[in-house]
């Protein structure tokens, strides 16, 4: 019976022995493998721990480039548009100080009334142009047709 239980204690005692070995060898390698981990490829290349960081650091930082990116042109865009909207209001109260009647006729133009507002610089030639085609209207007292700023007596069409 002496025997079987040294006999027992000697077969426990192998298979711990058997799995620190084992135990042993792969702590060891994961160490080796981690040692490769950390360790340069070759003098161009870094090692697979740099490469993996670099490649996380340039998604990261692209996907942050990106936002502030977003959120300038947001800023930029707004101002941009404001000073659009400036523009347009100046260029809206010049084309009423400009000709009260103007501003009145311009309002059946809607189009015109746009291009002006976006190009005030040609409000002298759309006055030019209105004025030399104002449609031809009659005098109720005299009978005579004649048209609103020169009273000739002639009809003139619209070029579309």
């Amino acid at each position: 019976m002496d025997s079987m239980i040294l006999a027992f204690l000697l077969l426990v005692s192998i298979i711990n022995l058997t799995v620190i070995i084992v135990t042993l060898f792969r702590i060891r390698n994961i160490y080796r493998q981690f040692q490769e981990f950390i360790t340069p490829v070759d003098d161009k290349q870094g090692s697979p721990l740099f490469q993996l960081t670099d490649a996380i650091s340039q998604v990261f930082s692209r996907t942050l480039i990106a936002q502030a990116k977003t959120i300038f042109m947001a800023k930029e865009s707004g101002i941009v548009r404001g000073q659009n909207r400036v523009d347009q209001d100046i260029a809206d109260d010049m084309l009423s100080q400009a000709n009260p009647l103007i501003a009145g006729i311009l309002s059946q133009f809607p189009q015109l009334k746009k291009t002006l507002t976006r190009n005030p610089a040609l409000i002298d030639y759309a006055v030019s142009k209105l004025a030399g085609k104002l449609p031809v209207v009659s005098d109720h007292t005299t009978g005579d047709l004649s048209t609103s700023n020169n009273h000739k007596s002639e009809q003139v069409k619209f070029d579309l």
